[in-house]
């Protein structure tokens, strides 16, 4: 069987074409940018408050994949004079290896929202958390997010109140039961997963 995170190419609205493939060690630099060039809105959504810096730990930790514990999905876009940058990442983590559940989180550049991207992306997270044998994803997203909360009910995740406290729901997402139909451009906005280490989900 294919590998769900194996490189594809991605034609959005508009043709926007970008490549989807995991994230390599090489990528920390483009990610940072990517990150830290998100609106204040956006980092607000993404990091549950104001963040203007990340931590090298959180940023090697996100370009370091480890099959057993986490993997990072990103999507490349080609830029001006034949360069590349990162429009988006996705990621799953567990705590312990073997772990039934993963903690998920992704986020998207303000230009490239509203694309289906996001949606995308989620849709080869499932199939990629459920090949490392994850069954179950769940993430926090912030009550003030619309388009992740939309995006998260029309993938069939169950909500509840995150027990932490804090303005936002914890979603729960099965990874065998990627729906069948997917509507072609749903709003995406980025969203954030609750850590307490290393500060970055």
């Amino acid at each position: 069987m294919a590998r769900h995170d194996a490189p594809r190419v991605l034609n959005l609205p508009g043709d926007r074409p970008v490549r989807l493939r995991p994230i390599r060690r090489n990528d920390l630099p483009a990610l940072d940018a990517m990150l830290m060039g998100l609106s204040p809105r956006s980092r607000r959504l993404r990091f549950h408050g104001a963040v203007n810096a990340l931590p090298c730990t959180a940023l090697r930790e996100l370009s370091a994949p480890d099959d057993a514990l986490h993997a990072t999905l990103v999507a490349e876009a080609a830029g001006p004079d034949c360069s590349t940058r990162l429009v988006a990442e996705a990621r799953w983590v567990r705590d312990t290896p073997g772990a039934s559940s993963a903690e998920f989180a992704l986020s998207v550049a303000d230009d490239w929202q509203r694309l289906g991207l996001a949606r995308e992306l989620l849709d080869r997270l499932r199939a990629s958390a459920a090949e490392a044998g994850v069954q179950r994803l769940y993430g926090s997203v912030l009550d003030e997010n619309r388009g992740m909360l939309a995006l998260m009910a029309s993938q069939g995740a169950r909500p509840r109140r995150d027990p932490r406290g804090g303005w936002g729901l914890v979603w729960t997402l099965d990874t065998d039961a990627v729906p069948s139909q997917t509507p072609p451009a749903a709003p995406t906005s980025p969203l954030h997963t609750v850590r307490s280490a290393p500060g970055l989900a």
